[in-house]
C-alpha cells in the first residue's frame, strides 16, 4: 500500500495533536507530580498514535478498515491526558476533528464498512451524540448502534430500514435538518407548556392554602365558577399559545440536550415554587386588603383579576428559560399574541360585564383597584429577570453543537 501526500498530512495532524498535548501539559500544570502524570499519559498517546499509523503503513488494501479503526482508537487516550488539566471539551473536539480528517483524507469517496460500528462506539464513549445514515445491509449494525439511525427510504434495503430509528423517505439530507428543527421545536414548546401549567398550578394551590389559613374571603378565595372561568379562559388560552406558538429563533444553534435530561429538574422546580409563592402572596394580599375594606365579593373579584394577570405575565416569562421576556421573540409570535388578546378580553369581561358579574358572582372594580391589580404582577417580572440572569451566569449558552454526524456512503450490497 502506497501512501499519498494526503496520508502523510493526516499522519502529521495526528502526531502533531499528540505533541500539542505534551506541550499543553507542560504549560498548564504547575504541580511537578501532576505534570509528570499528565506527561506520561500524553507520551503514551503519542506512541499509540504512531503505532496506529505504522499498522496502516504495513497493511494491504484489505485491511483499510482496521487502519481507520485503529486510528480512531489511537486518539482515545488523549481524552484522558487532556482531562488531566481540565480541558475535556477541547479533547473531545480534537478527537472528533481528527476522526473527520482521517475519514475525509484517506477515504474521500466511501469510508470502510467494517469501521462503522467501531467508529460509532468510539464516538459515543467520548460523549458525542452520533447520527448515522445508511442504505445497505452492512450498514444495519451501525444504524442500530448510533443514537439516531437514519435509513434511506428510496435506495435503502429493508434490513437498513428495520435497523434505523427513522426513514428518510426522499433520500434528501436537507430533510434531516428540517426534521431535527421540527423535533426540537415540538419538544421546546412542550416544555414551555409544562412549565407554565406547573407554575400556575403551584400558585393556585398556595393561594388557596393561604386564604384558608388566614381566613381571606371566608377561606374561599375563588368560588367554583370563578375557578372554572380562570381555568378555561386565561390558563387555556396561554397554554395553547405556548404549545402551538412559533418555534424559538435559536433552536438550531443550541447544543443537543442529554438523552436523560429531565423536563423538570431541581432548578426548574425551584423556579416554579418561587413563582407560585410570588403569585400566591400577591393574590392573597389583594384579597385580604379588599376583604377587610369592601367585603368578600370585591375581595374575590380582585383576587381573581390579579391572579389572572399573574398567569398572563408568567406565560411571557415561560417563553424562554434564559432570555429576557422583553426580547422581540415573544412579540413576533402571532398565535401567542392572539391568545394573549383573548385572555385580556376574558379578564376584563369577567369583571366589568354585568351578565358575567351575576353568573360568576364578581363585581366591577374601581380605577385604583384595577391599578393595584396591574402593578402587583410586576413583582413576578422582576423575579423572573433576576432568575434568568442567574441562570445565564451559572451556565452560559454555547453556540457550538456537540453533535457528530457520521454518514457512510453505501455501495452495492
Amino acid at each position: 500500500m502506497n501512501w499519498t501526500l494526503l496520508d502523510y498530512v493526516a499522519a502529521a495532524v495526528m502526531i502533531g495533536t499528540a505533541g500539542g498535548v505534551v506541550l499543553l501539559a507542560l504549560l498548564l500544570s504547575r504541580n511537578l507530580f501532576y505534570r509528570t502524570g499528565v506527561l506520561i499519559a500524553a507520551a503514551a498517546s503519542f506512541m499509540v498514535v504512531w503505532s496506529a499509523f505504522a499498522v496502516g503503513i504495513i497493511a494491504d488494501e484489505q485491511n483499510d478498515a482496521n487502519y481507520l479503526y485503529l486510528a480512531a482508537l489511537a486518539i482515545a487516550p488523549m481524552g484522558a491526558a487532556m482531562s488531566g488539566f481540565r480541558a475535556r471539551g477541547m479533547a473531545n473536539a480534537m478527537f472528533a476533528t481528527a476522526i473527520a480528517l482521517v475519514i475525509h483524507w484517506r477515504y474521500p469517496t466511501a469510508p470502510p464498512r467494517l469501521a462503522d460500528v467501531g467508529l460509532v462506539d468510539t464516538l459515543r464513549r467520548k460523549g458525542a451524540i452520533v447520527a448515522m445514515t445508511g442504505d445497505g445491509v452492512n450498514d444495519a449494525p451501525a444504524l442500530k448502534k448510533a443514537d439516531i439511525g437514519i435509513a434511506m427510504g428510496i435506495t435503502g434495503t429493508e434490513v437498513s430500514k428495520e435497523a434505523g430509528d427513522m426513514i428518510l423517505t426522499d433520500d434528501n439530507f436537507a430533510t434531516i435538518v428540517k426534521a431535527v428543527e421540527l423535533g426540537r421545536g415540538l419538544y421546546d414548546n412542550l416544555t414551555k407548556y409544562i412549565r407554565f401549567q406547573m407554575g400556575v398550578l403551584s400558585g393556585m394551590v398556595i393561594s388557596f392554602l393561604g386564604a384558608a389559613i388566614f381566613n381571606v374571603a371566608s377561606g374561599v378565595l375563588f368560588v367554583p365558577l370563578q375557578t372554572l372561568w380562570l381555568n378555561f379562559t386565561t390558563q387555556v388560552f396561554q397554554a395553547v399559545g405556548l404549545g402551538y406558538g412559533k418555534f424559538a429563533d435559536d433552536l438550531m444553534d443550541r447544543k443537543p440536550r442529554k438523552a436523560d435530561e429531565e423536563i423538570l429538574d431541581r432548578w426548574r422546580f425551584a423556579w416554579i415554587a418561587i413563582a407560585g409563592l410570588i403569585m400566591a402572596i400577591g393574590t392573597v394580599g389583594v384579597g385580604w386588603y379588599l376583604d377587610d375594606r369592601y367585603g368578600a365579593a370585591v375581595s374575590r373579584t380582585g383576587a381573581l383579576t390579579v391572579f389572572s394577570i399573574f398567569n398572563l405575565v408568567f406565560s411571557f416569562t415561560a417563553l424562554d428559560e434564559k432570555r429576557t421576556m422583553f426580547s422581540l421573540e415573544g412579540f413576533s409570535d402571532r398565535k401567542f399574541l392572539l391568545t394573549t388578546g383573548m385572555s385580556i378580553t376574558a379578564i376584563v369581561l369577567g369583571t366589568e360585564l354585568n351578565v358575567f358579574n351575576r353568573f360568576f358572582q364578581t363585581t366591577g372594580l374601581t380605577r385604583a383597584q384595577w391599578g393595584a391589580c396591574l402593578v402587583i404582577p410586576i413583582s413576578l417580572i422582576a423575579a423572573s429577570e433576576a432568575w434568568k440572569w442567574y441562570l445565564r451566569r451559572r451556565s452560559p449558552e454555547q453556540a457550538m453543537s456537540s453533535a457528530v454526524v457520521a454518514s457512510p456512503v453505501s455501495g452495492t450490497d
